[in-house]
């Protein structure tokens, strides 16, 4: 709840700020051409302030430096043009329906009411865009959309029962404007928080190291754990943590844990984990000398349970998972798992026959088996390179043979490179240096 209202207080705040710069630049004259600017004026710079406060609230709640002026920055755009679009929307859509001086007629608590949840919706889902997780950008505007109907019912109603008091001549929307800005921050930020929190499936929570408490949620296909700022976990604070230290992968209804190759390994349920592990709810793991913890909704808890009598899941390297105990490569031509979600690792081999050690970004040292056909890209489970946008989707597949790795590039925007050169299909010998996205790779024997 604490997080929640964080959100909403900064917001309110940000929402003040914004009206009392704008406030006294108002004209006299109501309802005239250089209102109508003045108004645009006001609205422009309070969503500005609003998408900057949430943004830099998402990138504080992340951790990091980087994640808190990449909030900002993004905050600030994506806010003020979701806000600016749907104050248009909503101006456009309530005099469509209740004429054109709507704003004129005494308590147009409906017409203003709408006109604000367009305005909040869209501001919301601006600030959702943030986050590039499609989840938190519905969260957003659903939010964003009860935040702003809040504030617009009340504009009127508080703005008459105060402006008696406060009143400032002639135009008494002075209280209304007052009250109103500061009330559409606080409603959009506590329920875009709240609806981002309800709507989350997994979660991890740091229960021992710096900043106890923080949770963060789950919802790629891959979720990087480690000390760089650009993993989805971002740990600081302990030289014990790897830039990429582990690595939670989502299969179906299970979530497997894997440590990313580091020398002190991870640790799970207090044991060095050997092999990637189906975590269950409540579980309990280590990476460095922080503690966390793997939280489930009900909903997903139950479907957790009902997957144990499913078929076993299988991990991008071709080993099977087990539930509730260490896991164990599969043995030579069996099938792995004929339902899985990727065809071309519908079997595993005995062992790998090489391996890609990752030279830079959140991956660095890595080790990743190449069993079989393996994609890379931004939203595969082979190569998950969900962290860096200069890759691609579906970027590249790569697959071993006698002399070495095999790459074809699948149509990237960016384009796959071999030691520097381009390349739209080849094959990679021990020592080569592969490129796709920003990533580099390292070919080495297994």
């Amino acid at each position: 709840m604490g997080k929640m209202l964080g959100r909403a207080f900064l917001c309110a705040i940000a929402g003040l700020i914004g009206w009392l710069i704008t406030e006294p630049l108002l004209p006299k004259e109501f309802a005239s051409s250089e209102w109508q600017r003045a108004e645009f004026r006001m609205v422009f710079i309070s969503v500005l302030f609003i998408g900057l406060a949430a943004g830099f609230h998402q990138g504080y709640m992340k951790g990091g430096k980087r994640n808190v002026f990449l909030g900002l920055a993004l905050g600030l755009v994506f806010g003020t043009l979701g806000g600016l679009l749907g104050y248009q929307i909503g101006g456009t859509t309530s005099t469509v329906i209740f004429g054109d001086n709507w704003a004129l007629k005494s308590f147009p608590i409906v017409p203003r009411a709408i006109t604000f949840a367009f305005m909040g919706s869209f501001l919301g889902a601006g600030i959702g865009v943030t986050q590039f997780r499609a989840r938190i950008i519905m969260a957003g505007a659903f939010g964003g959309l009860i935040g702003g109907g809040i504030a617009g019912l009340f504009f009127d109603p508080l703005g008459v029962a105060i402006g008696q008091v406060l009143s400032q001549g002639g135009e008494s929307g002075f209280a209304g404007r007052a009250l109103m800005w500061p009330l559409m921050g606080f409603t959009v930020g506590l329920f875009t928080a709240w609806l981002e929190q309800a709507t989350r499936q997994a979660w991890v929570r740091l229960i021992v190291g710096r900043n106890e408490g923080k949770e963060w949620p789950i919802d790629g296909v891959q979720t990087h754990l480690g000390r760089d700022e650009r993993a989805n976990v971002p740990l600081f604070g302990d030289n014990n943590v790897a830039a990429l230290h582990a690595t939670i992968t989502r299969q179906g209804v299970n979530y497997i844990l894997s440590d990313a190759g580091t020398q002190i390994g991870t640790g799970y349920q207090g044991v060095r984990l050997a092999a990637p592990v189906a975590l269950q709810p409540g579980d309990m793991f280590q990476v460095g000398n922080h503690q966390l913890q793997f939280l489930v909704k009900a909903s997903a808890a139950r479907k957790i349970q009902e997957g144990r009598a499913q078929a076993v899941p299988m991990s991008p390297q071709g080993q099977q998972f087990q539930p509730q105990q260490p896991l164990h490569p599969i043995q030579a031509g069996t099938p792995a798992n004929p339902q899985a979600s990727n065809p071309t690792q519908a079997f595993a081999t005995q062992q790998a026959t090489y391996a890609l050690i990752a030279l830079d970004g959140p991956m660095t040292g890595q080790r990743i088996p190449i069993t079989s056909l393996t994609e890379a890209g931004r939203e595969t489970p082979g190569i998950n390179l969900g962290y860096d946008a200069q890759a691609s989707r579906r970027h590249a597949v790569l697959s071993p043979t006698p002399n070495g790795v095999h790459i074809k590039d699948l149509g990237s925007t960016n384009g796959t490179y071999l030691n520097g050169q381009r390349i739209p299909e080849a094959n990679a010998p021990i020592g080569s240096v592969i490129k796709i996205g920003s990533t580099s790779f390292r070919v080495e024997s297994a």
